[in-house]
């Protein structure tokens, strides 16, 4: 598999958690065929009946980390029938936890590892954060970040964890200080506030006491040099060797990123042209309000 020789640069970007009830007929014949061989790892991995649940009736049944394990899995399986049809592209990136398929991808780690991966990592949250008070993460549009940091004010627990342009953003925080957030934001002329229906705070800084537990958790699992340069998120670093990749993996899930950021470094990059691999266009929707002109491909 040979580099794609356009005058513009292409890139394969991975969503992180999607709905994958929003699979299309095509990505969901992919994943049965692609994922066949997985199915017993899977599993016993998960207490489900994996075969069952991909079989055309049993998606809603998956909830939390199983639900977010097949979205990754579809990302995987995307990626490679693109692979087969376009080949190797100059650049790979993926919007938050979405980098496990972005390494997956550049075969910096295999599936299972992957797979390894998030369900240690769900766990290490589980374990370490979720038995205090709950939180929530609310997607806000149609304030700046300073005008949002104005309505905060002195409150705590409560972080900016992503800006997807200059009017969009995600927060995390303690449930009842976002709740209170809720008519202030309003207020100042939020034109959106919606609560994700996201099980784990990815991104928090308050996610920094999980990374002793993290980092011990990831030891067992091989991490190896990328085969196409990644783009972190979180950095907006090219990682291109194994101790880059590793540096992203350990501290992910518990630095903010901002995608609003990223797509102006692939910008600068040259890259105009993106391939999405996942259930769904997410990242499309996200960047018709970057302001930036790259052109958006789903797999056909």
């Amino acid at each position: 598999m040979g580099m794609c020789n356009n005058k513009s640069k292409s890139a394969y970007i991975f969503p992180g958690i999607t709905n994958i009830n929003n699979m299309r007929a095509i990505e969901h014949e992919m994943l049965q065929k692609w994922i066949s061989p997985y199915y017993d790892f899977l599993s016993a991995l998960l207490s489900i009946d994996i075969e069952e649940c991909i079989s055309g009736t049993g998606y809603k049944k998956l909830t939390g980390i199983d639900s977010q394990i097949i979205g990754y899995a579809v990302s995987c399986a995307v990626y490679d029938f693109y692979v087969k049809k376009r080949g190797v592209l100059e650049y790979v990136s993926g919007y938050s936890v979405g980098m496990f398929s972005a390494f997956y991808a550049v075969r910096s780690i295999s599936f299972i590892s992957g797979v390894t991966f998030l369900h240690k990592l769900n766990k290490v949250i589980y374990d370490l954060c979720l038995n205090e008070e709950p939180f929530a993460m609310v997607s806000v549009v149609g304030l700046t970040k300073g005008q949002f940091l104005s309505v905060i004010g002195k409150r705590i627990d409560v972080d900016i964890v992503n800006q997807n342009s200059d009017v969009s953003m995600v927060i995390s925080g303690k449930e009842s200080v976002i709740q209170e957030l809720e008519g202030d934001v309003f207020d100042a002329g939020a034109l959106f506030f919606k609560r994700l229906p996201v099980e784990r705070p990815y991104h928090a800084t308050f996610l920094t006491k999980c990374k002793e537990a993290w980092l011990d958790s990831m030891k067992s699992v091989e991490v190896r040099d990328p085969l196409t340069p990644v783009i972190s998120p979180t950095t907006r670093q090219i990682l291109r060797n194994r101790k880059d990749c590793i540096y992203e993996i350990e501290n992910n899930f518990c630095s903010p990123f901002s995608w609003f950021e990223t797509l102006k470094q692939m910008w600068d990059l040259g890259i105009r042209d993106m391939y999405e691999c996942g259930a769904g266009n997410d990242l499309e929707k996200i960047g018709k309000y970057s302001g930036l002109e790259h052109k958006y491909h789903r797999f056909i």
